[in-house]
């Protein structure tokens, strides 16, 4: 498991240097691969990993279970985030973000046993 955290800060420190000379894609009319995009789709991973370890280990809940709380408790912080840009920030309400907490949360539920 260290692996994979290891791989994933590497991923996210050579996407920096990652540039398109091409039009960026584009998810929800606003660029997918940004800066914005590689910090939700880690933090979702990071969270959901703690989330499961904690519910595991500190909580003793069984494997399963921890793992569809871990994810849905994942879910729901990338929502409520997304309304708290929404209503306090006044900033607009982000589905690419969305997509990309969704993303990293549901790579680390297939990957993370």
């Amino acid at each position: 498991m260290k692996f994979i955290m290891i791989l994933l800060v590497l991923a996210a420190i050579c996407s920096y240097s990652f540039q398109l000379d091409a039009e960026p894609l584009k998810l929800f009319n606003e660029p997918l691969f940004a800066h914005d995009s590689y910090s939700h789709f880690l933090s979702s991973a990071f969270i959901y990993c703690w989330q499961y370890e904690t519910l595991k280990n500190s909580a003793r809940i069984e494997r399963g279970t921890s793992r569809i709380w871990a994810f849905s408790l994942t879910g729901f912080y990338g929502i409520m985030k997304e309304i708290f840009d929404d209503k306090v920030k006044k900033q607009h309400f982000s589905y690419k973000d969305l997509a990309c907490n969704m993303a990293g949360s549901f790579m680390m539920f297939l990957i993370w046993k």
